[in-house]
C-alpha cells in the first residue's frame, strides 16, 4: 500500500472531538502549561466523580 493511501486510511480513525483534544493538549505541553493543566483535570475529575455522587452520604454522616 502506497504511503499516501496508508495515510488517507488513519485519517478515517479520528473524529473532530478526538483531533481537537489530541491539539489542546500538544498546544499545553508546548506552552509549558501542562503541570497547571493536569491538575485542574484532576480537580474536575474528582468534583464529577466523587464529591458530586457522594455529598449527599458525606452531609447524613456529618
Amino acid at each position: 500500500m502506497p504511503v499516501r493511501e496508508h495515510g488517507m486510511l488513519l485519517a478515517f480513525l479520528w473524529d473532530l472531538p478526538s483531533a481537537d483534544a489530541v491539539l489542546l493538549l500538544r498546544a499545553v505541553i508546548d506552552n509549558g502549561d501542562f503541570e497547571d493543566y493536569w491538575a485542574y483535570h484532576q480537580q474536575r475529575e474528582y468534583l464529577r466523580d466523587h464529591a458530586t455522587r457522594y455529598s449527599d452520604e458525606l452531609a447524613l454522616a456529618a
